[in-house]
């Protein structure tokens, strides 16, 4: 079965989904950062790189990835303060990376908001 933006399907809890997946998909793919399912089909080859997974329809996480977008969150925050902190003329050779850093900690931002519990977040911005 092949799901996109016309068929999604619903589910309460976690392991439904989980269920479903194991059901219907040949090709589950257990990423450090969540869970693939489009397979072979999937365009993106760099898994390394999340912050394209963020608005495929068929990626998802869980809290037990948490972690690990903490960890991008944090990587990425205290690379890009150390390419802030070089001479402009420096910065420029710097920039397609940069680019990158900042795509990872918007999608590590979103990941992260949508995975805590909506008192976590309201104690973090306090």
């Amino acid at each position: 079965m092949i799901f996109g933006t016309d068929i999604q399907p619903h589910f309460h809890e976690i392991k439904d989904i989980i269920k479903f997946m194991t059901r219907h998909s040949d090709s589950i793919r257990g990423l450090p950062h969540g869970y693939c399912i489009k397979g072979p089909s999937c365009k993106i080859k760099n898994i390394a790189d999340p912050s394209h997974c963020l608005y495929c329809d068929t990626y998802f996480t869980t809290p037990k990835h948490l972690p690990y977008w903490k960890a991008i969150k944090s990587n990425c925050e205290s690379k890009l303060a150390r390419i802030s902190a070089m001479p402009d003329h420096t910065q420029q050779q710097f920039q397609v990376f940069k680019q990158s850093l900042e795509d990872n900690l918007f999608a590590a931002n979103k990941i992260i908001c949508r995975l805590l519990p909506d008192d976590m977040t309201t104690k973090r911005a306090t």
